[in-house]
């Protein structure tokens, strides 16, 4: 089955005018998922940087039928990594968005970042 979260008035998930008020909702299960088109790298933040620290974060992103990251949120990792992973998918990356028979729809996306320290 599909589940479709926030599709409208009166949907069973309670959440009319679509999830978080993303109008269509969220389709959980798409035909085909989301694939991150334009992916800049997040800029290494400077404080973990000096320290030689190297880290990884888990995002859950809300990506929309029109390829745009709509939110993005660290699920798991290190504050000063995942703020700066975040606001670079958010306003930076661009989708070929998820499908759901033959159709764009909004999708959840979870992305891991890895922040290493590139030497030489």
């Amino acid at each position: 089955g599909v589940a479709v979260y926030g599709d409208g008035p009166g949907d069973a998930a309670g959440l009319e005018g679509g999830y978080g008020g993303i109008p269509g909702g969220i389709v959980t299960h798409p035909d085909k998922l989301a694939i991150a088109a334009v992916r800049p790298d997040p800029p290494y933040p400077a404080a973990a940087l000096s320290e030689g620290r190297e880290g990884s974060v888990l995002l859950r992103c809300v990506v929309l039928a029109n390829g745009k990251t709509y939110s993005c949120e660290a699920v798991d990792g290190d504050g000063d990594f995942a703020d700066t992973a975040a606001t670079t998918v958010k306003n930076k990356w661009e989708w070929k968005p998820g499908e759901l028979q033959g159709k764009a729809v909004n999708t959840i996306q979870s992305i891991v970042v890895n922040f290493k320290i590139q030497v030489g």
